[in-house]
C-alpha cells in the first residue's frame, strides 16, 4: 500500500533533500519557515522505518514536493458476534465480517 502527500508549495532544492530528514534542520528560506522545532520528518522517517520501508521525497522548485512510502500490510479477517439487548427486552445478534 502507498500511503503519499503531494503538496503545491516553493518545494526543496536538490541540496536541502539531503537535510531535511535529519532531526531539528529545517530548509529553506528563514523568513519563509514556519514555527517548529524540525522533528516531524525525522521521527516520521523512524516510525516508517520500523514498518520496513522508508519515506521517498520528490520535490521541485517553485512547484511542490511528493513524499511517499509503500508498506505490506497483512490483511486480517475480524468476525465478531455482540448481544444487544433492546428496551423491551428482546435480543439482537450483530455479526461483523
Amino acid at each position: 500500500m502507498r500511503f503519499e502527500v503531494i503538496d503545491t508549495g516553493i518545494g526543496i532544492s536538490p541540496q536541502q533533500l539531503d537535510k531535511i530528514f535529519q532531526p531539528f534542520e529545517q530548509v529553506g528560506d528563514t523568513q519563509l519557515r514556519i514555527a517548529g522545532a524540525g522533528l516531524g520528518l525525522a521521527i516520521s522517517q523512524q516510525i516508517v522505518k520500523l514498518m520496513g520501508s522508508k519515506i521517498n521525497v520528490k520535490s521541485q522548485l517553485c512547484q511542490g514536493s511528493t513524499f511517499w512510502f509503500d508498506v505490506t500490510l497483512p490483511v486480517i479477517y475480524i468476525v465478531a458476534k455482540a448481544e444487544i439487548t433492546g428496551i423491551i427486552g428482546e435480543v439482537f445478534t450483530i455479526r461483523v465480517g
